[in-house]
């Protein structure tokens, strides 16, 4: 938190001299690069683990990846899956340090698809950690009964982590190509 606080501060100090006030032309520019920066800074902070356990565990070759994908029958039963996935998610964070990113994201395209990608530093820590967690078994069932309901399809896939990983602090593993 202490970089965080210097770099929203270093930012403000750049934003004060590159501007004068609202009548600037530049103004603007340097506030909405100041927000920029922040909100970037805020989720990153959310939704990432630290760098390290990214990068020392990526080296080990280990990491494992879920990718689920799921599609609702309308946006109500989106917004219910979204109730039930918020409290599984906020135990993630909390419990399951070897769960390096466990992300929901929003279709752009289609109002009712979903998609989740789930990170975990080896496929043990997905089936004797989180798979096993009273959460996630409790979480499942509202999942397969809205299934069973047919109010949404699920379509998953694993993967083993076998490239370079970009943390934004350079690559994980020396392969090519790796953008930062």
């Amino acid at each position: 938190m202490e970089v965080f606080s210097y770099v929203v501060k270093s930012v403000q100090e750049v934003a004060k001299r590159q501007t004068e006030g609202p009548n600037n032309k530049n103004f603007f520019l340097g506030v909405g690069t100041a927000a920029g920066v922040v909100a970037t800074l805020l989720l990153t902070s959310i939704f990432a683990r630290s760098s390290d356990s990214v990068v020392n565990n990526t080296a080990a070759n280990n990491v494992w990846v879920l990718a689920v994908t799921l599609r609702f029958k309308t946006a109500a039963d989106k917004a219910d899956f979204r109730d039930i996935f918020a409290p599984l998610a906020t135990y993630v964070q909390n419990n399951e340090p070897d769960t390096l990113s466990y992300v929901l994201s929003e279709s752009d395209k289609d109002p009712k698809q979903v998609f989740i990608l789930e990170r975990y530093s080896s496929k043990s820590a997905y089936l004797d950690v989180h798979k096993v967690s009273k959460e996630f078994k409790g979480f499942r069932e509202m999942l397969m009964t809205m299934q069973k309901q047919g109010r949404v399809t699920v379509d998953g896939h694993s993967y083993n982590v076998s490239g370079a990983v970009c943390n934004g602090g350079g690559c994980a593993l020396e392969c090519p190509p790796c953008i930062v």
